[in-house]
C-alpha cells in the first residue's frame, strides 16, 4: 500500500470566531495548569524520589554528572537523563516541589502539544479539526492518572512530553515527508527510553511506521538517527561496562525468565485512560471513604472506556478502508498513527516476565483522548455556530425558497442534528467536571487524611518539619540534627531518604526507633521525632520540646527538641554488682564498655541485658558497607553454651567520638538450664563477613574475642 504523495490541507472556514477558539484552548491549559501546579505542598515524596533528587542535586550543585540513574524494579541501573534534566531545576532551588513544578510545567505544555498535534493530524476535517483538538485536549488535561503522574519527582511522569515530542516528528517525517524530522523523531524516542524502559515498547511503534510509509524515508536521515540514537545511550553502556556489565547481564536474565500472558496490559492501559482505581491512592483502609465523596466515578469512566472503543473502531474503519483501495488519504494516515500508537505498547505487554504497573502506560497517552476527540468529530454534527444558532446557509436557503416574509425555521434534521450535538457537547463538559472534581477530591483526601498503604505523607510536612529544625540548630548552635523515625539506612528506608535529601548541607544522621538501643551523643543538637504511626523513642528528660508539626489526621505530630550532651556518663549507675560484676573491655574498632546492667536470670524467662558502651575512637578500617552486631552467649564453666542472643548495632556509618550507647538485648534463658555460676561473654563481629571484633589491652594489644562477665542463674 503506497503512500500519498502528499498531505492535503483542505482551506477551512471557522465558524467558531478566533476569540472563541482561543478562549477555550486558554481555558483547557489554565485547567490543565491548576490541577498539576495547585497545592505542590500535597504532592507525595517518596524513596525513588528522594534518590533521583539526589543524583540530580549533586549535579546541580557539586558538578557531579552521573552516568547511571536510579534502580529500577526489575533490578536494572536506569541511564541517567532523568537526572539529567531535573538537575535543571534542582540548580534554582533544593526544594523537592520546585522539581514538582518542574515536572507539571512540562506535563501543562504536553496537554499544549495534544491540541498542536490534534490540530495537524485532524486537518482533514476542515473546520473541525480545531474542535477534534480541544476535546483531546481537554479529556487529557483532566484525566486522572495523567494529572497523578505529572505531580510527582519520579521519573516516568517525563514521559508524556517526550511522547508527544516523538508523535509529533514522527508525523513530521513519515507523513509530511520532512525526512530530516526523522532526527527528532529517533532522539526523541532514545530519550524516551533513557527515562523509562517502559517506553521500548514504542520500538515496534516506530517500525510500523517505518514500513508503512516506507517510500517517504531517506535512507542518510534514517542513518543519522541511528548514529545519532545509539550515541544517547553510550554513557549509560560505558558505566555499566566499568561496573562489570550488571545491568546488561540482569537484562539477559530478565530475558530468558518465563513468560506471563494474560490482560494485566489491557486493563492497565484500560484504567490509565479512563480514571478508574484512583481510588487505590487512598489506601487499603481510606478508600471506600473517598469513594463516598466521588460515587460517580465508576460511571464517568466507563463512559470514557465506550467512547475510546469507539474511537478504535472508527479510526479501524478508516484503515481497512485504505487497505481495501491500497492508498491512505489523510483520514486514514491519522487513524493507523492513532491505532498503532495505542495498541503496539498493549499488545507487545500481553505476554510479559515481569510485573506490569499503571505508569508503563503513559506512554500511550494521550492517543485515547486523540481518538475520542476524532471520534466526536466525524459525527454527523453541524458546525459549532449551526448548533448554537441554525447555519447561515440553511437560513438563507428557506428565505429563497419562502415567498411569504416571515419567520422561517431550520430543517429538522437540522435541529435533530443540533440537538445532539449539544447533548454531547454536555456530555464532554460533564466528563471533564466530574475527572477534575475527582482529581481536586483526591488531593484533598490525601492531604488530610492517612492514607497508609497508598500515597504516602506529603512532601509539605517533611519541609515543614525541616525548615524548623533547621532555624532551631542554627538558633542553638547545635551540631547537628538526629532524626529518631522508622529505619536508619537511606538506601532502602523511606523516611530516612527523604531526610537525607532535605538535610543536605545540615550535619545529620538517624536513629531507628524500631533498633534495641539508646543514644547519647556527646554534644548538643537538635532532634526531630518522626514516626506518623506513633512509635516514639522513650522520653528522655533532657529534651527540650521547641515545636510539633501536625500530620494528617489521626497521625501522631512530628516534634521538634532541643538536646543537650552528655556531660556525665548515663551508664554510671547501671551496674548492679548483684546480678553481674562489669568486666571494663575495649574493642579494636574503638568501642569501650562502661558497664552492663542485668535483669535476674531464672530458668524458663526472658532476661533483659543493657550494655552501656562508648565510642572513644573512630576506627575506619573497614569497608563503607560493613557493620557490627553484637552477641550475648551464655557459658557454664564445663564450657556448654545454653543461650545466646543477636542484634545489629547502631550503624558505625553514625558513629561520633564521644557518643555512648545503650544496646539491649534479650537472653531467653532455657527451661532446663541449672541454677547456679555461669558466664556472659558479650562480644561484636562484622557483618555480613562474620568475623570477630577482638578486645584489646590498654596497649591495643589483641585479648579475647569477647568481655566475659559473671552472672548467676537463680532456681
Amino acid at each position: 500500500m503506497n503512500a500519498p504523495d502528499r498531505v492535503y490541507t483542505p482551506r477551512t472556514t471557522h465558524y467558531a470566531p478566533r476569540f472563541l477558539r482561543y478562549s477555550l484552548l486558554v481555558g483547557v491549559l489554565f485547567l490543565a495548569a491548576y490541577l498539576r501546579l495547585n497545592h505542590l505542598e500535597w504532592t507525595e515524596f517518596k524513596l525513588d524520589e528522594a534518590h533521583l533528587s539526589q543524583i540530580a542535586f549533586d549535579m546541580a550543585r557539586h558538578g557531579q554528572i552521573p552516568l547511571t540513574g536510579i534502580g529500577s524494579s526489575v533490578g536494572i541501573v536506569n541511564p541517567p537523563l532523568a537526572a539529567w534534566l531535573l538537575a535543571i531545576p534542582y540548580a534554582l532551588s533544593s526544594s523537592p516541589m520546585a522539581a514538582t513544578a518542574f515536572i507539571a510545567l512540562l506535563n501543562v505544555v504536553a496537554v499544549a502539544l495534544c491540541y498542536a498535534l490534534s490540530r495537524k493530524m485532524f486537518a482533514p476535517l476542515g473546520d473541525r479539526a480545531w474542535f477534534t483538538a480541544l476535546i483531546a485536549a481537554l479529556l487529557f488535561a483532566v484525566a486522572p492518572w495523567a494529572v497523578i503522574h505529572a505531580r510527582k519527582v519520579w521519573a516516568q511522569d517525563l514521559l508524556p512530553f517526550f511522547v508527544l515530542l516523538y508523535v509529533w516528528f514522527g508525523y513530521r517525517a513519515f507523513v509530511q515527508r520532512k525526512a530530516w524530522s526523522l532526527i527528532g523523531h529517533g532522539v526523541a524516542l532514545a530519550a524516551l527510553i533513557q527515562i523509562h524502559y517502559s517506553a521500548l515498547w514504542l520500538i515496534p511503534v516506530s517500525f510500523v511506521w517505518l514500513i508503512a510509509f516506507a517510500r517517504r524515508v531517506r535512507l542518510a536521515p534514517l542513518i543519522v538517527t541511528a548514529l545519532i540514537g545509539a550515541a544517547a545511550f553510550a554513557p549509560f553502556v560505558i558505566a555499566d561496562g566499568l561496573r562489570g556489565w550488571p545491568s546488561v547481564t540482569r537484562l539477559f536474565g530478565v530475558v530468558q525468565q518465563p513468560g506471563v500472558t494474560d490482560t494485566s496490559a489491557i486493563h492497565l492501559a484500560w484504567i490509565t485512560t479512563t480514571g478508574e482505581e484512583i481510588h487505590s491512592l487512598a489506601g487499603p483502609q481510606e478508600f471506600e471513604n473517598y469513594r463516598a465523596l466521588v460515587p460517580f466515578n465508576d460511571g464517568v469512566s466507563a463512559i470514557i472506556g465506550l467512547l475510546v472503543i469507539g474511537g478504535v473502531i472508527g479510526a479501524a474503519i478508516d484503515v481497512l478502508a485504505a487497505v481495501r483501495r491500497r492508498r491512505w488519504d489523510d483520514r486514514s494516515v491519522a487513524s493507523f498513527l492513532l491505532m498503532t500508537w495505542l495498541l503496539l505498547p498493549v499488545l507487545g505487554q500481553l505476554s510479559h516476565r515481569t510485573p506490569l504497573y499503571v505508569h508503563y502506560f503513559l506512554i500511550v497517552l494521550p492517543a485515547p483522548f486523540m481518538l475520542m476527540g476524532y471520534l466526536v468529530a466525524r459525527l454527523p454534527f453541524p458546525s459549532l455556530r449551526g448548533a448554537l444558532w441554525a447555519t447561515k446557509q440553511s437560513h438563507a436557503r428557506q428565505e429563497i425558497a419562502s415567498s411569504q416574509a416571515e419567520t422561517t425555521h431550520p430543517h429538522p434534521s437540522t435541529a435533530f442534528r443540533s440537538g445532539c450535538f449539544l447533548a454531547m457537547m454536555t456530555l464532554l463538559v460533564i466528563i471533564a467536571v466530574a475527572q477534575a472534581y475527582q482529581v481536586i477530591t483526591l488531593q484533598q483526601f490525601v492531604a488530610t487524611r492517612p492514607t497508609p498503604g497508598g500515597m504516602s505523607v506529603p512532601i509539605g510536612y517533611y519541609e515543614q518539619l525541616v525548615s524548623q529544625a533547621r532555624d532551631a540548630l542554627r538558633h542553638s548552635g547545635g551540631a547537628e540534627i538526629i532524626v529518631n523515625t522508622h529505619g536508619s539506612n537511606p538506601n532502602v528506608d523511606e523516611a530516612p531518604a527523604i531526610f537525607d535529601f532535605l538535610l543536605n548541607d545540615v550535619p545529620h544522621r538517624f536513629v531507628d526507633v524500631g533498633q534495641a538501643m539508646q543514644l547519647y551523643p556527646a554534644l548538643s543538637h537538635i532532634q526531630i521525632d518522626y514516626a506518623p504511626d506513633g512509635t516514639l523513642p522513650a522520653t528522655d528528660g533532657r529534651r527540650e520540646l521547641l515545636s510539633q508539626v501536625t500530620l494528617r489526621a489521626t497521625e501522631s505530630p512530628a516534634a521538634i527538641y532541643r538536646v543537650e550532651g552528655v556531660a556525665n556518663s548515663p551508664c554510671e549507675v547501671l551496674a548492679r554488682q548483684q546480678d553481674g560484676a562489669t568486666t571494663p573491655a575495649r574493642w579494636s574498632n574503638g568501642v569501650s564498655l562502661l558497664s552492663t546492667q542485668i535483669d535476674p536470670m531464672k530458668p524458663g524467662e526472658k532476661a533483659a541485658l543493657r550494655v552501656c558502651l562508648k565510642i572513644v575512637q573512630l576506627v575506619r578500617t573497614r569497608p563503607a558497607a560493613e557493620e557490627y552486631h553484637w552477641t550475648a552467649q551464655l557459658w557454664d564453666k564445663a564450657g556448654r553454651r545454653w543461650a545466646q542472643v543477636d542484634d545489629n548495632g547502631y550503624p558505625s556509618r553514625y558513629w561520633r567520638a564521644g557518643d555512648v550507647i545503650i544496646q539491649l538485648l534479650t537472653l531467653d534463658v532455657p527451661s532446663d538450664v541449672p541454677a547456679g555460676d555461669y558466664v556472659l561473654r558479650v562480644g561484636q563481629y562484622t557483618w555480613p563477613d562474620v568475623k570477630p571484633v577482638l578486645t584489646i589491652d590498654v596497649l591495643g594489644n589483641p585479648q579475647s574475642d569477647a568481655a566475659e562477665i559473671p552472672v548467676r542463674v537463680s532456681p
